[in-house]
Protein backbone atom coordinates (compact mmCIF):
# COMPACT_ATOMS: atom_id res chain seq x y z
CA UNK A 1 0.00 0.00 0.00
CA UNK A 2 1.19 3.11 -1.20
CA UNK A 3 1.14 6.31 1.74
CA UNK A 4 0.55 9.34 0.88
CA UNK A 5 2.18 11.87 -1.89
CA UNK A 6 5.23 13.51 -0.67
CA UNK A 7 5.25 17.33 -0.91
CA UNK A 8 8.86 18.07 0.56
CA UNK A 9 11.02 15.17 0.42
CA UNK A 10 13.92 17.10 2.34
CA UNK A 11 11.08 17.48 5.40
CA UNK A 12 10.64 13.69 4.76
CA UNK A 13 14.24 12.67 5.82
CA UNK A 14 14.23 14.53 8.34
CA UNK A 15 11.65 13.17 10.15
CA UNK A 16 13.04 9.89 9.55
CA UNK A 17 16.31 10.77 10.71
CA UNK A 18 18.57 9.18 11.61
CA UNK A 19 19.11 6.64 8.59
CA UNK A 20 21.70 4.11 8.00
CA UNK A 21 22.36 5.68 4.44
CA UNK A 22 23.39 9.24 3.13
CA UNK A 23 20.36 10.60 1.49
CA UNK A 24 21.10 13.71 -1.71
CA UNK A 25 18.65 15.54 -3.13
CA UNK A 26 19.08 18.03 -5.45
CA UNK A 27 16.19 20.84 -4.77
CA UNK A 28 15.23 24.48 -5.98
CA UNK A 29 16.95 27.12 -3.71
CA UNK A 30 13.84 29.17 -3.14
CA UNK A 31 9.95 28.85 -4.65
CA UNK A 32 11.02 31.93 -7.18
CA UNK A 33 14.32 30.93 -9.20
CA UNK A 34 16.16 28.51 -11.09
CA UNK A 35 19.38 27.88 -9.27
CA UNK A 36 19.13 24.84 -7.41
CA UNK A 37 21.15 22.85 -4.58
CA UNK A 38 22.08 20.24 -2.94
CA UNK A 39 20.63 19.15 0.60
CA UNK A 40 22.74 16.34 2.35
CA UNK A 41 21.60 14.19 5.04
CA UNK A 42 24.55 11.94 5.86
CA UNK A 43 24.25 8.77 7.19
CA UNK A 44 23.86 8.54 11.37
CA UNK A 45 23.13 12.54 11.47
CA UNK A 46 20.06 13.92 12.48
CA UNK A 47 20.80 17.53 10.66
CA UNK A 48 21.07 17.97 6.97
CA UNK A 49 24.06 19.96 5.27
CA UNK A 50 23.32 22.32 2.15
CA UNK A 51 25.34 23.25 -0.28
CA UNK A 52 25.72 25.42 -3.09
CA UNK A 53 25.86 23.28 -6.58
CA UNK A 54 26.27 26.39 -8.99
CA UNK A 55 23.64 24.70 -11.49
CA UNK A 56 19.94 26.31 -12.57
CA UNK A 57 17.31 24.88 -14.45
CA UNK A 58 17.81 25.52 -17.96
CA UNK A 59 15.15 27.75 -19.84
CA UNK A 60 11.57 26.25 -19.71
CA UNK A 61 12.64 23.53 -17.61
CA UNK A 62 10.83 23.05 -14.59
CA UNK A 63 11.12 19.19 -13.29
CA UNK A 64 13.09 16.37 -14.16
CA UNK A 65 11.17 13.18 -15.26
CA UNK A 66 12.49 9.69 -13.75
CA UNK A 67 12.77 8.56 -17.88
CA UNK A 68 15.48 11.56 -18.24
CA UNK A 69 17.93 10.54 -15.12
CA UNK A 70 20.34 8.57 -17.50
CA UNK A 71 20.48 10.70 -20.27
CA UNK A 72 23.34 13.81 -21.27
CA UNK A 73 21.63 16.71 -22.61
CA UNK A 74 23.76 15.68 -25.70
CA UNK A 75 22.00 12.33 -26.08
CA UNK A 76 21.91 11.80 -30.15
CA UNK A 77 18.30 10.32 -29.81
CA UNK A 78 17.09 11.30 -26.13
CA UNK A 79 18.94 15.05 -25.55
CA UNK A 80 17.76 18.34 -26.37
CA UNK A 81 18.96 18.43 -29.89
CA UNK A 82 22.49 20.04 -29.02
CA UNK A 83 24.24 16.67 -30.82
CA UNK A 84 25.90 17.14 -33.39
CA UNK A 85 27.89 14.29 -35.67
CA UNK A 86 30.61 15.34 -37.18
CA UNK A 87 30.04 15.88 -40.73
CA UNK A 88 26.27 14.96 -40.30
CA UNK A 89 23.87 17.28 -42.58
CA UNK A 90 20.62 15.62 -42.90
CA UNK A 91 18.00 16.10 -40.20
CA UNK A 92 17.48 13.47 -37.50
CA UNK A 93 14.25 12.72 -34.96
CA UNK A 94 15.58 13.96 -31.58
CA UNK A 95 13.11 12.31 -29.19
CA UNK A 96 13.90 15.14 -26.52
CA UNK A 97 13.57 18.16 -28.61
CA UNK A 98 10.07 16.98 -30.32
CA UNK A 99 7.34 19.78 -30.63
CA UNK A 100 4.72 18.70 -32.66
CA UNK A 101 2.36 21.21 -33.84
CA UNK A 102 -0.20 20.37 -35.88
CA UNK A 103 -4.54 19.48 -35.81
CA UNK A 104 -6.01 17.97 -32.37
CA UNK A 105 -6.65 14.21 -32.59
CA UNK A 106 -4.45 13.34 -35.63
CA UNK A 107 -1.67 11.81 -33.06
CA UNK A 108 -1.78 8.30 -31.23
CA UNK A 109 0.00 10.19 -28.52
CA UNK A 110 -1.52 12.89 -26.47
CA UNK A 111 0.46 16.29 -26.73
CA UNK A 112 1.55 15.90 -22.81
CA UNK A 113 3.41 13.31 -23.40
CA UNK A 114 6.05 15.75 -25.65
CA UNK A 115 6.11 17.70 -22.58
CA UNK A 116 7.80 15.26 -20.77
CA UNK A 117 11.76 15.91 -20.11
CA UNK A 118 14.00 12.91 -22.13
CA UNK A 119 17.39 14.13 -20.50
CA UNK A 120 18.55 15.01 -17.31
CA UNK A 121 20.38 19.12 -17.59
CA UNK A 122 22.08 17.51 -14.46
CA UNK A 123 23.82 14.74 -15.97
CA UNK A 124 27.45 15.69 -15.61
CA UNK A 125 26.97 16.42 -11.95
CA UNK A 126 25.00 13.03 -11.64
CA UNK A 127 27.59 11.44 -13.33
CA UNK A 128 30.77 12.54 -11.69
CA UNK A 129 28.97 11.56 -8.34
CA UNK A 130 28.59 8.16 -9.48
CA UNK A 131 32.63 7.93 -10.49
CA UNK A 132 33.05 9.31 -7.52
CA UNK A 133 31.89 6.52 -5.82
CA UNK A 134 32.67 4.08 -7.97
CA UNK A 135 36.46 5.01 -7.36
CA UNK A 136 35.69 4.80 -3.54
CA UNK A 137 34.47 1.37 -4.20
CA UNK A 138 37.29 0.20 -5.98
CA UNK A 139 39.36 1.48 -2.88
CA UNK A 140 37.57 -1.15 -0.88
Amino acid sequence: MMGAPVDDPVELMLERAPLSFSVTVLSNRDSSGSEVEIIRLPAGESTAVEDELRLAWPPGVFSLSHIAIPFRPADPLYGDGSATESGATESRLVLGAIAPRGERSVLALTPNYFLRLRYNPFYDFQATKIQSWLGRLEKE
